[in-house]
């Protein structure tokens, strides 16, 4: 650093960006007082104690994760630990699925799924979104998996989408399979 008044090797301090997800404060003698929290110094003198506090904040840690995830990936992706849901079932309606066979393969396919993750499976059912809409907002909210479920893909099969370390894999496989696949991964 050019204000440094030691040599480089002693101080060897660089600058980079930060975000804060913790804070502390000074409390000083605002509640050691109230509870008369005192100790007696080398002195044998009684003081009041000194205090602060520190906390992490669980807003602020998500926002972090978020913004380091646009940072790095370019587009928001959960790490598997927090995501709101790990997977998301899409249905991609079409007008001529008058039958509603797309989503009762979806609902299906959800409700394996479940079987192993309860509660980290969502299924989206919108049907006023267009085709692109549904894909668009399941890569934006950033579910770590979603499963696809469309006229393209052949019954008994299912395109699952992984996002992971920035990379979107795409792979088409048959249902029968898809409880094991997403348990290896």
């Amino acid at each position: 650093l050019p204000d440094c008044p030691h040599e480089t090797e002693i101080c060897s301090i660089s600058k980079n960006k930060g975000i804060e997800v913790a804070h502390s404060f000074y409390l000083g003698t605002k509640y050691s007082s109230t509870f008369n929290a005192s100790f007696v110094d080398e002195n044998g003198k009684h003081r009041l104690c000194e205090m602060g506090c520190y906390g992490i904040g669980v807003s602020r840690l998500l926002q972090a994760i978020v913004e380091d995830s646009l940072m790095t990936h370019g587009r928001m992706i959960w790490p598997l630990g927090i995501a709101p849901f790990i997977v998301c079932v899409t249905p991609l309606y079409h007008k001529k699925d008058q039958t509603g066979s797309l989503l009762s393969r979806a609902k299906n396919v959800f409700d394996k799924i479940h079987t192993i993750l309860p509660g980290d499976v969502i299924l989206e059912d919108r049907n006023h979104l267009t085709i692109g809409e549904l894909l668009n907002q399941t890569d934006l909210i950033g579910y770590p998996v979603t499963i696809v479920i469309g006229s393209k893909v052949p019954d008994g099969f299912v395109e699952v989408h992984l996002q992971n370390l920035g990379n979107k894999t795409v792979k088409v496989i048959e249902e029968d399979h898809l409880l094991n696949y997403l348990a290896n991964k």
